[in-house]
């Protein structure tokens, strides 16, 4: 298998809280699809003796994201609606986005029902929704 190296970003937080012992947050965010890949959590004390060379310091970590290394494009759509605010219903969601998600493109459910995002022409009723899709990236 190739291995690639990939271009991202790497930011360290102390992260302050009521309900547990403060503790360091370092996030990895893949530069092409912009997407979180890793989440690392680790104590403060833990973190300061990885610093200070001691290797195989214990964290806790989450692997994200499944698109590293993939494009991110969005686009927006009018998808005609029965009526400027229908009832939440997955099964008329299913079918009213099912046309447009094609090729890869997931529309975004809440956009369906957010009244900014409605329109009307024609005694008909639309809501821009809009669709994302990650494709591979050009080098």
């Amino acid at each position: 298998m190739e291995e690639k190296t990939h271009k991202g970003a790497l930011t360290i937080s102390r992260i302050t809280s009521t309900n547990e012992a403060d503790f360091v947050q370092i996030s990895l965010i893949d530069g092409t699809s912009h997407t979180l890949v890793c989440q690392i959590k680790m104590s403060i004390n833990e973190f300061g003796s990885a610093l200070l060379n001691m290797s195989h310091r214990p964290c806790e970590f989450d692997l994200i994201s499944s698109v590293v290394g993939k494009k991110h494009e969005h686009k927006t759509e009018l998808v005609p609606t029965p009526n400027h605010s229908f009832r939440r219903s997955i099964d008329l969601e299913d079918k009213l986005l099912s046309p447009f998600q094609v090729d890869g493109w997931i529309g975004r459910r809440d956009d369906l029902h957010n009244g900014h995002r409605h329109s009307q022409k024609d005694g008909q009723h639309f809501q821009r929704v809009t669709f994302v899709r990650y494709v591979d990236a050009e080098d």
